[in-house]
């Protein structure tokens, strides 16, 4: 019984952690523009907005996670979509940002330009390694 309470404490923290990151990369986010969405904008979407979304999660000991955040700026003018680049970097970039449950430091790896087939949208993709350790 202990062991199965034990498991499932486990995978609360596990979701918990998960959760509370993707909330304040949300929070972070929504300092630079209102529309920010986790994963998919929706189809009416507005300009400018950014999309983000965690696509890997690297377990590197017992209490850290190595975790692959994608950001997407997308706007009508390559100028707004460059500017709202500079703002993630500097929001995010080497920011140790504590919360009750993790203990987050973000560092940049790439920020590409990526060619959409709409040549009036500007398209920027940024990638961060997030150092995430549960307390």
């Amino acid at each position: 019984m202990h062991l199965l309470m034990k498991m499932i404490t486990r995978e609360v923290l596990t979701i918990s952690k998960t959760n509370t990151l993707r909330k304040l990369i949300q929070e972070k986010l929504k300092e630079i523009t209102t529309l920010v969405y986790y994963r998919k904008a929706d189809e009416d979407k507005m300009y400018p907005h950014i999309v983000h979304h965690m696509d890997k999660v690297n377990k590197l000991a017992e209490h850290r996670d190595d975790v692959s955040l994608v950001v997407d700026i997308w706007t009508k003018s390559d100028k707004e979509a460059n500017e709202m680049a500079d703002k993630v970097e500097k929001k995010l970039d080497r920011e140790n940002l504590p919360q009750e449950s993790i203990l987050p430091t973000f560092f940049l790896e790439t920020r590409i330009t990526v060619e959409d087939e709409d040549k009036s949208i500007s398209h920027i993709q940024m990638t961060f390694t997030v150092q995430n350790y549960e307390r």
